[in-house]
């Protein structure tokens, strides 16, 4: 018997997070690092607080993401000169070095899971996910 709709999306989520998990450990990453490293490469100087409402996270997630990758050289924290209560977060060399690789590497597992598609097959299901994310989006689900 052929697995429903909600099994089969289950099944390749799951994967694709078991493989990111496997992938991301040769950089000493957990799961949801990348997400905080990148934004912190593209908003150099970023407040914590405007790191949660930016990744819309919650503070104590944030604050241990940020707390182990300071611990491994990875976010330098640096005080506000105008407000020292105010610490801004930007990346290391080894920071933006891990952000850059970890992310081709993840590029590249995605591309393989969309690998036996065609461009038609690929844009009709970017078509439906476009639908579920506005729905998602729109307080509808």
């Amino acid at each position: 018997m052929e697995n429903t709709i909600y099994e089969n999306f289950r099944i390749i989520v799951n994967h694709q997070r078991n493989k990111q998990r496997e992938y991301l450990e040769k950089f000493g990453l957990y799961y949801g690092q990348p997400r905080v490293l990148k934004m912190i490469l593209d908003h150099q100087n970023i407040t914590q607080s405007e790191l949660v409402e930016k990744l819309n996270v919650s503070k104590e997630s944030v604050s241990t993401s940020l707390k182990r990758l300071s611990q491994n050289n990875l976010v330098i924290k640096t005080k506000d000169e105008t407000d020292k209560r105010i610490i801004r977060l930007s990346l290391s060399d080894k920071g933006r070095q891990v952000t850059v690789d970890s992310f081709k590497g993840i590029q590249q597992l995605n591309e393989q899971l969309f690998s036996s598609l065609d461009e038609k097959q690929r844009s009709f299901l970017n078509d439906i996910f476009n639908q579920m994310v506005q729905l998602i989006e729109g307080g509808n689900l």
